[in-house]
């Protein structure tokens, strides 16, 4: 699989794109980076268990897992190929 690349808008209503649906993995550490930073400005207004900090933090979560290619993985490998 070759790097994502982004839907470009406007979007023609009829012939809609189909969305990638991963992220590269550059774009993806820059947002991660930026998640984080932004739960550590709030913290000491809102404190470690505030649910809109957990909401940040998942968000980085669900970032990581849509980003390609994967960190400490093998390639994807179809032996046909």
């Amino acid at each position: 699989m070759s790097t994502p690349e982004p839907v470009e808008y406007p979007i023609d209503p009829d012939s809609p794109p189909e969305f990638p649906g991963k992220l590269p993995r550059e774009l993806s550490v820059t947002l991660r980076d930026r998640l984080q930073k932004i739960a550590e400005e709030v913290n000491p207004y809102l404190g470690p268990e505030h649910r809109a900090i957990d909401a940040l933090m998942q968000a980085a979560r669900e970032l990581a897992v849509v980003t390609y290619p994967k960190s400490g993985q093998y390639a994807e490998y179809t032996p046909d190929e």
